[in-house]
Order: C-alpha cells, then sequence, then structure tokens
C-alpha cells in the first residue's frame, strides 16, 4: 500500500502548498518573489503530474482476498479529510496582485482537483471486487472469545477462518493452528479444545476433538 500512502500524502502536501500560496502570496510578490513563486508552483506540479491513480488501484487489486481490508486502509492515510477539505475549498479563487500567479495557482488547484477525483474513482471501481462476506467469517470476527485467540488481530483471524473454508481437510486446520502459534499469532494455550470448539460454535467444520488434537500430536 505503498503506492496509495504516496498518493494521498503527495495531495496532501499539495493542499498545504495551496493554502500556503494563498495565504502569503501577496507577501512575496511585495517582496518581489514574483519568479521565485512561479518557479515553485511548477516545481511542485511536476510532483502532482507524476501521480497515477493506477498505480493505487494495482496496489489495492494484487491479491483477490483482501480489497476490502486495503480499502481501509486509506482511512489511515486521512484520504476523507483530503477529500472534505477540497470539497470545502472549491471555487475558491486565488486574488494576488497579479493575473499570471493567479492564472497559475488556479491550474495547479485543478490539478490537485483532478488526483483526486481520479482516486476516488479508482476507490470506487477496487470497491466493486469487494466479495460479500461469509457468513461465518462475520461471526468468527464478531466473536471476541474467538478473536482474543489471535491476540485480537482481525486480519489473522479472518485469513485463518478462510484457510479453514478452503478445501482443507480437518487435521490441516489444526496443523495450521500450530503453525500460526509457533508465529506468535494465534495462543499456544489455546490451540487444542479451546480453539477447536470456538470453531465449532462459528460453524467451521473441525471434527471431532480426539482427531483434531491428535493431528496437533502429530504435528509436534
Amino acid at each position: 500500500m505503498k503506492r496509495a500512502r504516496n498518493y494521498i500524502y503527495t495531495i496532501r502536501r499539495a493542499l498545504n502548498n495551496w493554502t500556503e500560496w494563498m495565504e502569503s502570496g501577496n507577501e512575496m510578490l511585495a517582496d518581489g518573489d514574483k519568479q521565485f513563486l512561479l518557479g515553485w508552483v511548477e516545481h511542485e506540479t511536476a510532483k502532482l503530474k507524476k501521480l497515477d491513480a493506477q498505480d493505487v488501484e494495482d496496489a489495492i487489486l494484487q491479491h483477490e482476498e483482501g480489497i476490502d481490508w486495503r480499502l481501509k486502509r486509506l482511512d489511515d492515510f486521512q484520504l476523507l479529510p483530503v477529500i472534505e477539505f477540497i470539497q470545502n475549498t472549491k471555487d475558491t479563487p486565488a486574488q494576488m496582485a497579479d493575473a499570471e500567479v493567479n492564472e497559475t495557482i488556479g491550474r495547479y488547484r485543478q490539478l490537485i482537483e483532478v488526483k483526486a477525483l481520479d482516486l476516488i474513482r479508482v476507490v470506487r471501481e477496487c470497491e466493486r471486487y469487494i466479495k460479500p462476506q461469509n457468513p461465518i467469517i462475520k461471526k468468527a470476527l464478531e466473536n471476541p472469545l474467538l478473536l482474543s485467540y489471535f491476540y485480537n488481530n482481525k486480519k489473522v483471524l479472518e485469513e485463518y477462518i478462510n484457510y479453514c473454508l478452503s478445501d482443507t481437510n480437518k487435521s490441516q486446520k489444526a496443523v495450521r493452528a500450530m503453525e500460526l502459534a509457533g508465529q506468535g499469532k494465534v495462543r499456544k494455550d489455546v490451540i487444542r479444545k479451546p480453539l477447536h470448539d470456538a470453531l465449532k460454535k462459528v460453524g467451521i467444520n473441525v471434527g471431532e476433538y480426539p482427531n483434531w488434537n491428535e493431528a496437533i500430536n502429530k504435528y509436534k
């Protein structure tokens, strides 16, 4: 998700630039810094032009599983506040004492909005690929006891439940739990009957406990 983060951060920096120019542009002009200001805007414009929303789409759709989780990560990068700020300041013209500067900053602002709209389009496109969540997964993620077994890490739990729902036999489910425990992703003290019973309760076919326990013993 590095590309998505960089895309959003670049837009955030662009908005900060725009705000600074709107607030101090006339002061810079009064100091005789017109060419410096124009050069600054053009330099930052080049950075914006390099943004490609397709890179973000590729990052989000890189794997069929977890698309919804990767879309939610955009919230961590402050996408919503960025969109809200753009909307709240839309159609705010540059009103400095130089027409050329106003026009240049106006083009910069328009480019910000174009890049933001490209990102919104990508998000909506990626949302089409989200599969309806399996009710068993939903039930597992809402089970506080089962979730605690996975150190309250919903991503790891969801991946494990997906594994259990795939074409795997009951012994493989026990073995996979042991592997995750070895990686520190599942509590070792619940691998046997507690985990077996919790999985069974949410609808996972884990078979009889003696067989589950036997699979764990063979793994060890």
